[in-house]
């Protein structure tokens, strides 16, 4: 049984194929729309979870503040976004893990080097400091790049994981579960 579409009329529409079509048209690029912009909120979302392991990295919070100071910046982030989810001390230790798993391996020895001699409480020294956020990071849900850096030893390894845990066909992008 073909499944026609639901139209509501109001006030004096004809309501005929071309108009079906197109109005099945609008919806389609609403949904896509919705579709981006739940892919644009994790693109942020990520690249602030990857900022936020890069400076407690980078400044070295434990040894400057601390060993209590991730749980205490989970505590001041929640009592400021009350409504947000994944600012969990565990959430933040993870971003943590995440960002020194790549970072390792992303930069150079003299880089590093370099940095920790130029050690300043500027920020922008800091921001500098932080390895680049891949852009494609940001196609991979939360829970998959922990996944990926618990299972793999590698960048290689872990850049393998990356690319099959996404593919797209068309403007369709499809995760694959590992």
């Amino acid at each position: 049984m073909e499944k026609k579409p639901i139209i509501v009329n109001s006030h004096d529409v004809i309501c005929d194929t071309e108009y079906s079509i197109w109005v099945d048209n609008l919806k389609q690029s609403y949904r896509n729309a919705q579709a981006n912009a739940v892919l644009k909120t994790n693109f942020e979302k990520l690249k602030w979870y990857w900022n936020v392991g890069g400076e407690l990295v980078t400044r070295k919070a434990e040894e400057r503040w601390g060993s209590g100071v991730v749980e205490q910046v989970s505590l001041d982030l929640q009592a400021e976004f009350p409504n947000s989810k994944g600012l969990s001390a565990d959430n933040l230790w993870a971003m943590k893990r995440w960002y020194s798993f790549y970072a390792e391996k992303f930069r150079d020895e003299k880089l590093v080097r370099c940095v920790q001699e130029l050690y300043t409480s500027d920020s922008q020294i800091y921001n500098d400091a932080i390895v680049r956020f891949p852009d494609s990071f940001g196609l991979v849900p939360w829970g998959h790049h922990l996944d990926i850096i618990r299972l793999s030893s590698t960048l290689p390894e872990a850049i393998f994981y990356i690319k099959r845990r996404y593919r797209k066909a068309g403007n369709v992008l499809y995760y694959n579960a590992i």
